[in-house]
């Protein structure tokens, strides 16, 4: 009996040991089968993905386990139907609670004021979306907390000032080069250094020259055979006394100096060259005791009687200059004082800097303006007749369109279409189509309009395609 009795214990010892390994070998290959099918990957790449934790091999970052299929497609069924009743109950419930959204992911929605857990930025109040026709709607609230600002739409006489920035130079018709046509020696000069102010018929050198001497002789002679009785009845007489006297006079020796000559009836040695201008000498070329050949330059004179004043204009500010307009200018060197006068030229091409040069005519005959001083040149444009304008600050320009935010009633808002003209003083911008006067355009917040008359767009482009792929 008691063999009996052991034989079933041992019996049943065995068999709970059997049911125990087999339970634990299920759960062991379970495990082993859950850890084959863990597979890890880079938040950064999710392309890499790898059968055993580690290292991105593109960024180093750790990897982490991956969602498997089932369970994600589960989780976003999960999450879809938990969120439905939600959507469903949005546009009833944004009119009650205040939702907020970050200006760079607009799917980022919470209910709290906070930051955007994609780029740290703060969120912003979420503006209530329109009613499908293009509209904006906002509440009182949360256009405060977006700062939204609108202005009438006005008219007005607009005024551009272009202020550009030039130097006074010298008037080109007013320089001048003086040089001589004959061969000789510098036995003096009168005038020695530059900026000395010479007046016409000031003598500038003394010139030795042996074929003057010649040629004074020569004169002489004819004048001498010439003023006789004799010479007064020839006929060859007079006409060699005219060719003397040309050739004195083409050496540049004025009528004084021959005069004189037939005074004292005797050649000098050397004779003075007198200038021909009034000026300043800007630049001289010759020293006492040079040879100096026909041609050669010897002092340059210019007259700053007047001066230009010389600006440069970029391209796109010439069609608000033209010849005649006035223009004022002020300079550094006269504190205080203000020179009005008119644009004489403006250059019929460009510079490598895309400007175009004008030119303003200043008397200035005491001297005050020298050349190279800096000047600014202001020009003024006002518009013949009254113009549709509003703050510069209202417009949103993409390059391709330009656009403004009207207030068509109190917390709608709509975007149109405009065409500006002609950017004036006060920030000012010239309408030239797409707005009347007494319209109410948003001037502070446009932007945020703009980025969700945009969302909405895109959302509602993406639900037609939807649709029309459905039908389809």
């Amino acid at each position: 009996m008691k063999k009996t009795i052991y034989a079933m214990i041992i019996l049943f010892a065995a068999s709970a040991l059997v049911i125990v390994s087999g339970c634990s070998d299920k759960k062991t290959d379970e495990k082993a089968k859950a850890d084959s099918s863990q597979v890890y990957t880079c938040p950064m790449h999710p392309e890499v993905v790898s059968n055993e934790p580690g290292l991105c091999p593109k960024c180093n970052m750790n990897l982490v386990p991956k969602e498997k299929a089932h369970d994600h497609s589960e989780m976003e069924s999960s999450s879809s139907m938990e969120h439905m009743p939600e959507m469903e109950s949005s546009s009833e419930s944004d009119s009650k609670v205040q939702q907020y959204t970050c200006g760079m992911h607009p799917q980022i929605i919470v209910n709290e004021p906070g930051i955007c857990p994609i780029c740290n930025m703060n969120l912003v109040p979420k503006i209530h979306k329109g009613r499908g026709d293009g509209a904006v709607l906002i509440d009182p609230i949360t256009r405060q907390n977006m700062a939204v600002a609108t202005t009438k739409v006005d008219s007005k006489k607009l005024t551009r000032t272009i202020r550009v920035y030039g130097q006074v130079s010298y008037r080109e018709s007013e320089q001048f080069t003086i040089n001589v046509k004959i061969q000789g020696y510098v036995e003096k000069l009168y005038i020695n250094e530059t900026g000395v102010h010479v007046k016409s018929g000031e003598p500038l050198l003394e010139i030795y020259s042996p074929e003057l001497v010649a040629a004074q002789n020569e004169y002489l002679i004819a004048y001498k055979s010439f003023d006789s009785e004799d010479g007064r009845s020839s006929t060859v007489r007079p006409r060699l006394l005219g060719a003397t006297y040309s050739r004195l006079k083409n050496w540049d020796i004025t009528d004084e100096q021959i005069k004189r000559l037939n005074d004292s009836g005797e050649a000098t040695m050397t004779m003075t060259i007198k200038s021909p201008y009034s000026g300043i000498v800007t630049d001289k070329f010759v020293q006492e005791g040079d040879h100096i050949t026909p041609g050669q330059d010897l002092f340059k004179i210019a007259d700053l009687s007047s001066v230009w004043i010389s600006a440069y204009v970029y391209e796109q500010d010439l069609p608000y200059i033209s010849y005649g307009q006035k223009v004022t200018i002020t300079s550094p060197s006269l504190p205080g004082e203000e020179i009005t006068s008119k644009i004489i030229y403006i250059s019929p091409f460009l510079n490598s800097n895309r400007q175009a040069e004008i030119r303003v005519n200043i008397d200035n005959t005491k001297n005050r303006l020298k050349p190279a001083m800096f000047a600014e040149v202001r020009i003024s444009t006002i518009t013949p007749d009254h113009s549709i304008f509003i703050p510069r600050s209202a417009v949103i320009n993409s390059g391709m369109r330009q656009l403004v935010f009207i207030e068509t009633a109190p917390g709608e808002f709509r975007a149109r279409d405009i065409k500006t003209g002609m950017v004036a003083d006060g920030d000012l911008v010239e309408i030239l189509e797409g707005l009347e006067t007494g319209e109410e355009v948003v001037v502070s917040g446009q932007f945020m309009l703009d980025s969700e008359t945009r969302l909405n767009e895109a959302i509602a482009s993406n639900s037609g395609g939807g649709n029309a792929h459905q039908q389809h």
